[in-house]
């Protein structure tokens, strides 16, 4: 057993950890009467423990908590050393052998405090501002100096800005937020690496490296100048299913374009979109990107929706000399004029994927004619025609281009 020694704080005070400790639902055990013990209760009491107070009488300030049931008094006669497993910590503010329960409590390996004497503790109760539950404001001088600690604090609070409860229960649900749309992203992902595992076994060959065309007829795209996006919402899979073997009735109805979109957007930073906005292409990357959705690597992703002209394509080049994953989406017809950009882009076997949608001008029907011209430049040639091969070849796609570069 551990020797104990006791006597006042020393000059140079022992490192310390600050830490919170959750006591919700829990035990402790408070010792003592008087007000030094109540406030320990309170404190206690005030992170959600369950309080049993070895003392003579309850206070009159704890008849609340006893009421309530959260506090029951034992009398200090009735104390055994037995009793403290049953606790998370033990606080002493008095009794009549501070140090044989301190002992008791290390013996039971439960953390003690004892009021006064720092050699007796395991850990030390600080100067609390408690605003709310989600905000707590501490400060330690490691018992030299506790006045001072106090004040510190006091001065910390009345420096505190209107209104920052408010405030904190709305990051509160920000951040909520923020996790179940990180654990959305990780269904997302993990339906990437499903298709990638299920992916046709008779793909095309592959004889180059570097940029990919990835080319799927036209989609049943909503045409719209605005994007609404509660229209794309962030794919998802039971995972569930997965493992029980029933995987193949789980499904996404989506059009083309939103598969291959959904895969730009998963494993990309930046998604240029060379289309005009009545054509519907890039239309659900747009959404995302809006909604800052993070793609499958947890990151932001930016998506633009750029000019169809002679020349096209130059942002390309200038994404990727940043080091980011870059994606375009485009109708097929874009790309003649974005044909010197790729020749260059291809000389340099650049990592880069182009989505391009196989529409004739009007989009009424699909045409490859622009697409296979593109081929004059270098660029590898994928072709889908549904939904599923679209999404299948677009992973592909990305997974030759980041392998090449």
């Amino acid at each position: 057993m551990p020797a104990i020694a006791s006597g006042p704080a020393a000059a140079t005070p022992a490192p310390s950890l600050i830490v919170g400790l959750r006591l919700g639902g829990k035990k402790a055990a408070v010792f003592g009467d008087g007000p030094a013990a109540a406030s320990r209760a309170v404190f206690a009491l005030d992170a959600g423990a369950h309080v049993v107070l070895y003392a003579g009488a309850t206070p009159a300030a704890l008849a609340k908590w006893q009421e309530a049931g959260r506090l029951h008094t034992v009398p200090a006669a009735q104390y055994a050393p037995a009793d403290l497993a049953q606790f998370s910590v033990v606080l002493v503010a008095g009794g009549d052998d501070p140090l044989a329960v301190a002992r008791d409590a290390r013996a039971a390996g439960v953390p003690v405090n004892v009021a006064g004497d720092s050699a007796l503790s395991d850990f030390a109760l600080m100067p609390t501002y408690r605003g709310s539950s989600s905000l707590q404001i501490a400060v330690t001088t490691n018992g030299i100096a506790p006045r001072v600690a106090s004040q510190l604090l006091g001065e910390i609070v009345r420096k505190l800005p209107e209104g920052l409860d408010a405030q904190l229960r709305d990051v509160a649900v920000l951040s909520h937020a923020a996790r179940v749309a990180e654990r959305k992203r990780d269904n997302a992902l993990a339906s990437i690496i499903i298709n990638a595992k299920a992916a046709d076994a008779g793909s095309p060959a592959i004889h180059s490296a570097g940029t990919t065309v990835a080319a799927t007829p036209t989609a049943q795209s909503p045409r719209a100048d605005s994007i609404d996006g509660a229209q794309y919402p962030a794919p998802s899979i039971d995972l569930a299913a997965v493992r029980d073997g029933s995987a193949a009735q789980t499904s996404l109805a989506v059009d083309v374009q939103t598969a291959s979109s959904y895969i730009a957007h998963a494993l990309s930073h930046l998604c240029f979109v060379y289309s005009a906005a009545d054509q519907g292409l890039g239309s659900a990357v747009l959404a995302w990107s809006r909604r800052a959705e993070k793609n499958a690597l947890g990151e932001w992703v930016s998506a633009l929706r750029m000019e169809t002209r002679h020349g096209a394509g130059h942002a390309l080049w200038g994404a990727l000399s940043s080091g980011s994953r870059v994606a375009a989406i485009a109708s097929a017809a874009s790309l003649p004029y974005m044909m010197p950009v790729l020749e260059k882009l291809v000389a340099d076997k650049q990592p880069i994927v182009i989505h391009a949608a196989a529409q004739s001008a009007d989009a009424a029907h699909a045409d490859f004619a622009d697409a296979f011209a593109a081929l004059q430049t270098g660029a590898v040639f994928l072709a889908s025609s549904t939904a599923q091969e679209a999404h299948d070849v677009a992973l592909i796609a990305h997974a030759i281009a980041h392998a090449a570069s």
